[in-house]
């Protein structure tokens, strides 16, 4: 997770589509359309084809609506939702907090919440920092409310790119640091929320599954550390930050060694407190290159 105390936080309500494109302040789109009426008590808006192809829907497709009070979001309706679990959680302590939490990692879509109304939305505030996409429909006469977790199908190659696309910027300061740190952050959760519905699938290699996670837990431990030095940082160890970081998801793998074999040979050119996390990365890269190349050839030694 990466710490940074600059700025305030500026995540917009509206209408928006929870696609499996990936998602975020940095990444969104925005159109605006026209309420129609369409009958006595129910009113349509037209949605951009784009949006629809790149959710995998089509015309006659069933959807789901969300609606908090501020906005409306539309999500796909997958047949293996009821899969992923539904739980509900007691109370709205620090406890509650880092329940709700663990059940996003875990892939969780619906969440019932006890606790009353006061405390629920409390509870809610303090986390939607953190969580910008869950949604909170309450009852203000009832003890029973319930939180949605939308994000579902993301793809985690995509995520990655952004995580990284991410760091870049906060290492060269493109932008307001506490909003980015805030994406970052929110971008690991959804990282990890994504790996694991994969595994659950078996849609991805366990080795590789775990990497990522760990590739993103450096990254943002490096990221803490670059912001906590502040700007005196020389724009040359930057730079090798960035471009190192990049090989992690490059298709090209034999520049990727390249890159990350001459990191590791002028690592001392770097700050102590970063060489550690440099030379992880680097590492990270080789163990991805040497799964991709390893042959059970009997005679055959591919060179790494």
């Amino acid at each position: 997770m990466v710490t940074c105390n600059y700025g305030q936080s500026k995540y917009n309500n509206g209408l928006y589509l929870n696609s499996s494109v990936v998602q975020g302040p940095l990444f969104m789109e925005s159109e605006t359309r026209k309420i129609m009426r369409i009958g006595p008590r129910s009113s349509a808006v037209v949605l951009p084809s784009k949006w629809i192809r790149e959710l995998g829907l089509k015309h006659g497709d069933r959807v789901k609506l969300f609606y908090s009070g501020a906005k409306i979001i539309i999500t796909p309706l997958k047949e293996d939702e009821l899969a992923r679990g539904q739980i509900m959680i007691e109370g709205a302590n620090t406890v509650a907090s880092a329940k709700l939490k663990a059940a996003f990692l875990e892939g969780i879509t619906n969440i019932k919440l006890k606790a009353s109304y006061d405390e629920a939305i409390k509870l809610l505030q303090s986390l939607k920092e953190e969580l910008p996409s869950m949604v909170f429909i309450a009852s203000p006469e009832g003890q029973y409310h319930t939180v949605v977790f939308p994000d579902i199908g993301i793809d985690h190659a995509s995520l990655l790119v952004k995580l990284c696309e991410l760091f870049k910027k906060m290492m060269r300061r493109e932008g307001e640091l506490h909003d980015l740190a805030m994406d970052f952050n929110y971008t690991q959760l959804l990282l990890v929320r994504s790996l694991k519905m994969k595994l659950y699938e078996e849609a991805i290699d366990v080795a590789d599954a775990l990497d990522v996670v760990l590739f993103a837990k450096i990254l943002g431990e490096l990221a803490s550390s670059v912001l906590e030095r502040g700007s005196n940082l020389d724009e040359e160890v930057i730079d090798a930050l960035a471009i190192l970081v990049e090989q992690y998801y490059a298709k090209d793998l034999d520049h990727a060694v390249r890159i990350a074999s001459s990191t590791l040979i002028k690592l001392d050119r770097m700050p102590p407190e970063i060489q550690h996390y440099a030379s992880t990365i680097a590492e990270l890269i080789f163990r991805k290159c040497i799964r991709d190349r390893a042959c059970r050839c009997k005679h055959f030694f591919p060179k790494v």
